[in-house]
């Protein structure tokens, strides 16, 4: 079984909730400019916590989060 470090699986929350949130305002129509402010915030947040080494890549582009396919593994490894 894989244990990740607490502080990996935080750093999957932490990317869920930003994903969950940008969703949510991008919904909204029109955007105030707090909403647009918050959206380019979250957005940053998002580069940080989503660095390049965190994926695989295939022609340049971003095809699997290798952290979060490893938390879904070890949950249901944990589940069985």
């Amino acid at each position: 079984m894989i244990h990740l470090p607490p502080e990996l699986s935080k750093l999957i929350s932490e990317t869920d909730h930003c994903l969950l949130a940008i969703t949510l305002l991008r919904c909204r129509n029109p955007l105030t400019t707090a909403e647009l402010r918050q959206l380019a915030l979250l957005r940053a947040r998002l580069v940080v916590l989503c660095p390049a080494e965190r994926y695989a890549w295939k022609d340049g582009l971003p095809i699997c989060d290798i952290l979060k396919t490893l938390h879904k593994q070890n949950e249901m490894e944990v589940q069985l």
